[in-house]
């Protein structure tokens, strides 16, 4: 017998054996559609359900150097534990008052951190701000919106070491949510972002407004009264001369502010009777000088004459 015969019986030989140890594995059935390469992938639905998506918020408060980081929500759940300690660093540090932050807030930073990079540090310049805080700010002269975000819990101003403010700005503004401020000129450096009507602005640059010749209220020494209201306030500061001097933009709710001064006018900006005509060159013709032009935000401008410090003040 030739040695060609040999190997081939035992070639046929060890291939009868390997089919048949085949048949006696268990068989494994194919979903339909499979293809070889979905060999050892379980179906879509044995697959057990995805963990809840976890939020945790890292901040830092500039100016006392607290730390936070916490998981504030888990799904669609708020964590009530972790929103009482986000309450308590947001708070006004200065009276020592806190509020309820806007979970919609706490998302709007969250996602923000997540969008300039979750490595970065962001850090809060004012979180909450109480009414007295504000009222007292705005009696020595700084520039406080009367019925600012700040005062209901639905703001914060931040800033990220090593991002340049107009960066953040931009990727506060792609959010297409609220409002969204900066403060290029301030110090240190930083953006304002609300859960408000969404609106854009800009602080002015101070030597614009002396070129542009715009009236700005004295400064004062700074006196804390943790118990002043803004109705008070604006007993000594105008609620006009107050909203004259906010970015065009900033203002959620002149009318408000206007309500809270004690006007019973919604618009004091309409009995306004003093002439405007030496500035009616400043003013494009498109703009109404009576009501003011309407800025980006949708907020009534002041008219010109208002913010030029020739009007007064008016006071209740």
């Amino acid at each position: 017998m030739s040695n060609n015969s040999i190997f081939g019986r035992m070639n046929r030989a060890m291939l009868a054996v390997s089919f048949m140890a085949a048949l006696a594995l268990p068989s494994r059935a194919e979903p339909p559609g499979a293809s070889p390469t979905d060999a050892g992938v379980p179906n879509e639905v044995d697959l057990p359900e995805g963990k809840p998506q976890m939020r945790t918020l890292r901040l830092k408060l500039h100016w006392t150097g607290e730390n936070l980081d916490v998981v504030y929500r888990i799904g669609d759940a708020y964590q009530p534990e972790a929103m009482a300690k986000i309450n308590h660093f947001l708070r006004d540090w200065r009276c020592n008052k806190s509020t309820e932050m806007d979970p919609k807030l706490i998302d709007r930073i969250y996602e923000l951190h997540q969008q300039i990079g979750a490595r970065r540090t962001i850090r809060v310049v004012s979180g909450f701000r109480s009414e007295g805080y504000n009222a007292s700010l705005l009696v020595a002269g700084r520039t406080v919106d009367p019925e600012s975000q700040h005062m209901f819990g639905r703001a914060v101003d931040i800033f990220v070491p090593g991002l340049r403010t107009d960066k953040l700005k931009d990727a506060a503004e792609s959010q297409a949510l609220g409002g969204v401020g900066h403060y290029p000129f301030s110090g240190p450096r930083f953006i304002h972002i609300d859960t408000g009507p969404e609106r854009h602005w800009t602080e002015m640059d101070p030597a614009a407004r002396r070129r542009l010749g715009l009236a700005k209220r004295g400064r004062t020494r700074f006196k804390l009264n943790c118990d002043l209201t803004m109705a008070d306030a604006l007993r000594e500061v105008s609620a006009i001369d107050a909203i004259a001097a906010l970015p065009p933009g900033a203002a959620v709710n002149p009318a408000a502010s206007f309500h809270r001064a004690g006007f019973a006018s919604a618009s004091p900006l309409a009995d306004h009777t003093q002439s405007t005509a030496e500035n009616s060159h400043l003013v494009p013709a498109s703009v109404d000088i009576s009501r003011g032009g309407v800025c980006e935000g949708g907020d009534p401008l002041p008219p010109l004459s208002l913010i030029s410090g020739k009007s007064g003040s008016h006071a209740d």
